[in-house]
This record gives structure tokens, C-alpha cells and sequence, in this order.
């Protein structure tokens, strides 16, 4: 009997008391009593780059210009499939941890009616903490530790930005320091027993345990030069994986928060949060301009030899391996035309 009133228990704990490990541990528990859904969802988040990287590297061979903008149009659609996934993934935990029944398609409803609530949240935390970055690296942890659960407040909730950023900050109070040490332990975790693990799999050709396909169809053109061997195959399946289990994982922290905290909510006033949202607005600015410029000497330091530079490789390393990329391609094919252009350059100036 009391066998069965525990297994219909819901996944969390107050915070405060169920520390790492037992995070851990309801982490897998949630992952495998809901697999019928996110084991769908987890595919899911490994094709949606896949397709749209071959349907670019399909365009990138002679439509030009028009498949330039077609390429961005599909940079987009792959940016909101995944973030509307990513939510589904939430949505699904957030049944799950309480021993509700959810379905795939109950999901992505779910997550379409809070979608737009979340993409706000997202970016309002994400300039609050990239201003506090910038000040100093500690109170812009602190922000982002206070303030990241709010993305989740969105969507188990179904509050406001406005309300999920008050919820937020009542819930993290007094427990930033043990939120931190169980996000460090919880990447420990990822790292020892997802990342090293796919890079032996998949990972230099003389360890490779299977056969895959060409560099080139899963990243798009150009990334056949990229290094190390294993980075374009350890980073789709790797990010779809990160995705599903910080998720999960991030679901049961803020789940654990709201048992150790409660009910309650904290007023914040708007000055401050209006003033370092303008700052990160303003750095996200500059922070593009500088892309466009890196892209711009990027695409006038190579030389047109047949061989283009795949676009997201920038979303991950801030364009510092495709530029790489692009000097060791044009070294390895020198022209006048690429001379000229790199001495030219006003990063050159």
C-alpha cells in the first residue's frame, strides 16, 4: 500500500532539502515516465537543424541571392520549431513530475498558447543579465539566477512576463547559492556522461563506431572545415539532448522552489529593470553590428572558389570559427582578388 501511494507521488521536493542528488535522480524518473512523449520531442529537436541545414546546403548550390534570403527564412523557422518544442518539452515535464497524463499534441497546444509569453521572458531576462554581465560577472550571475525561473513561470504557471519576473525573484530568494551549485553539478553531470560519451561514439574517424553522413548535409557547406573532426556531429545530437534534460531538470528546480517557498509573489520596481533592459538592447545592437562586419570580411576575404561558409556556425562561437575558416580557405586558395580584399579591410586598417 504505501508502495502505491509513492508511486503516485508527485517528482519534487522542497528545495532546500532534496538537494542535488535527489534532482538527479527525479530527473531520469521523469525522462522515463514520460518517454512516450519526449522521446518524440527529443527527435524532434535533432531533425529540425538537420532538415534545415539540407534544405540550405540543397539552395546554396546555384539559386544565388534568393537562396541567401531563403537560407534566413529558414534560420527563423528552425529558431521558432525549436524554442516552440523546447516549451512543449516543459509543458510535458510539468504533467509528467505530477503523474498527469499528456499527450504529443496536448504538448505543442499547451506550448502555442504560452509561446509568446515565454519569448518575452526569454528576452527580458536575457538583457537583464547580459547588462549585468557586462557590469560585473558576478551580479549579472546573481540576475540570472534570480530571474531564470521565470521562463518557467510562463509556462507551468501561465503568468505575465511582468508577474513571472516578481515570481521569480520571491522564489530565489535565499536559495541563489544552492540553485548554482546543483546547475554547476548538473553540467558536471552532462559533460562526464553525455559529452565526452558522443565524442568517443562519433567522434575522430579512428574511434568512430559508425557510419555518418558527409559533414557538409547536416551543418551546411563550408563546415567540412571546421575543427576539431567531431564538432559538427557531437553538436546536433548534443544540443538536442542538453535541451531536453536541462529542461526537465530546470522543470523539477523550479517545481522543488515553489514547495520549499510557496505561494507568494515580490514587487519589483520597473526603473531599474527598465534601464538595464535599455543598456542590453543596446549591447545586443552593437553585438550584431560587429557580426555583420566579421560576416562582411568574411565574404570579401574568400574568394568565390565553390565553397561557401555555413551561416550557424556564428550562432555558436560568435562567428570566431567561421572566420577562421574563411582565412584558412583563403590561404589555401590565395588570389589576387583575396589579397586585395583582406588588405583592404578596415579590420586590416
Amino acid at each position: 500500500m504505501i508502495a502505491d501511494q509513492s508511486s503516485q507521488l508527485p517528482l519534487f521536493q522542497p528545495f532546500s532539502k532534496s538537494g542535488a542528488v535527489v534532482l538527479f535522480r527525479d530527473t531520469w524518473r521523469a525522462v522515463l515516465l514520460g518517454w512516450r512523449v519526449l522521446v518524440p520531442l527529443l527527435l524532434i529537436l535533432t531533425f529540425i537543424p538537420v532538415i534545415q541545414f539540407s534544405i540550405e546546403f540543397d539552395l546554396s548550390q546555384g539559386y544565388g541571392e534568393i537562396g541567401s534570403w531563403i537560407t534566413v527564412f529558414f534560420d527563423f523557422l528552425r529558431t521558432f520549431c525549436s524554442w516552440l518544442t523546447a516549451v512543449a518539452v516543459v509543458v510535458a515535464t510539468d504533467a509528467t513530475s505530477e503523474r498527469r497524463s499528456v499527450s504529443l499534441w496536448k504538448a505543442y497546444s499547451t506550448a502555442a498558447r504560452r509561446f509568446w509569453p515565454y519569448i518575452v521572458t526569454l528576452v527580458l531576462v536575457n538583457l537583464i543579465a547580459l547588462e549585468g554581465s557586462v557590469l560585473l560577472v558576478v551580479p549579472g550571475l546573481l540576475l540570472a539566477l534570480a530571474l531564470y525561473p521565470a521562463i518557467y513561470a510562463t509556462i507551468i504557471e501561465g503568468l505575465r512576463p511582468r508577474e513571472a519576473l516578481a515570481r521569480s525573484h520571491f522564489l530565489t530568494n535565499g536559495q541563489k547559492g544552492s540553485i548554482l551549485g546543483s546547475v554547476v553539478l548538473f553540467w558536471i553531470f552532462c559533460l562526464a556522461l553525455l559529452w565526452i560519451p558522443l565524442i568517443v561514439v562519433v567522434g575522430y574517424p579512428d574511434w568512430r563506431w559508425i557510419e555518418l553522413p558527409p559533414v557538409n548535409v547536416i551543418w551546411g557547406p563550408g563546415s567540412d572545415s571546421l575543427d576539431p573532426d567531431w564538432f559538427p556531429y557531437v553538436m546536433v545530437p548534443g544540443e538536442a539532448i542538453w535541451t531536453l534534460l536541462f529542461s526537465v531538470f530546470m522543470v523539477l528546480v523550479f517545481k522543488s522552489l515553489r514547495a520549499e517557498r510557496g505561494e507568494g509573489i515580490t514587487s519589483i520596481p520597473l526603473w531599474p529593470a527598465a534601464v538595464f533592459i535599455a543598456i542590453g538592447v543596446a549591447l545586443s545592437f552593437l553585438s550584431l553590428l560587429r557580426f555583420v562586419e566579421t560576416k562582411t570580411f568574411v565574404e570579401r576575404a574568400v574568394p568565390a572558389t565553390g565553397t561557401l561558409i555555413a551561416p550557424t556556425a556564428t550562432s555558436y562561437w560568435g562567428g570566431a570559427i567561421t572566420l577562421q575558416s574563411a582565412l584558412r580557405q583563403s590561404s589555401a586558395h590565395p588570389t589576387e582578388s583575396s589579397t586585395n580584399c583582406i588588405r583592404c579591410s578596415p579590420r586590416r586598417a
